[in-house]
């Protein structure tokens, strides 16, 4: 008897989910050590660790559960989900990084947009109105964000992971081992 224990669509995308997702908060915590928290090439190079998770959780599915075969939409949505169980991970790591692990953070990121914001030219009132609203809204902004910004990232990504991965097979074949 054939052993139909495949992983389901959710334990896939979840597992690799949370493998990437943890693996970037070592990053970030590599970065936060190294004092590179505001880096932006440095976090830039942490997409490496979206692309490979994404590429390796859609390959894992195609390959453990669905028999070597997968649509560019499977793909492309296995990818999305692995990307949203990652951002929430990610996230929740953030929002304990800024509010318990250094608040101090949020002042110099602050700080880097307020010299932005001068550099343009803005006033100086609408400077301050800006900080001001930024100070309040910070923690959810950054709960919200990430998860909506690192969603959208991974639906790039997959995009483009998805055409490489996608492997379409014989249809009347496929559908009659699902029979035996």
């Amino acid at each position: 008897m054939e052993n139909t224990n495949k992983p389901s669509l959710i334990q896939t995308t979840l597992t690799w989910g949370l493998i990437t997702g943890f693996a970037g908060v070592v990053y970030s915590l590599i970065l936060y050590f190294a004092g590179l928290s505001l880096n932006k090439p440095a976090g830039y190079a942490g997409m490496i660790i979206t692309i490979a998770g994404i590429y390796l959780g859609i390959k894992a599915f195609r390959d453990q559960s669905l028999g070597g075969y997968i649509s560019y939409g499977r793909a492309l949505g296995t990818g999305v989900l692995i990307s949203l169980f990652a951002s929430i991970i990610g996230t929740i790591f953030m929002i304990v990084l800024y509010t318990y692990i250094d608040p101090e953070l949020i002042t110099r990121s602050l700080q880097e947009s307020q010299d932005k914001m001068a550099e343009r030219g803005m006033a100086e009132d609408q400077i301050e109105a800006a900080m001001e609203m930024s100070k309040k809204l910070f923690v959810p902004m950054v709960g919200i964000m990430g998860i909506l910004m690192g969603v959208f990232l991974g639906f790039v990504i997959s995009l483009i992971v998805s055409i490489f991965l996608k492997k379409e097979g014989d249809a009347f074949n496929n559908d009659m081992a699902s029979v035996k």
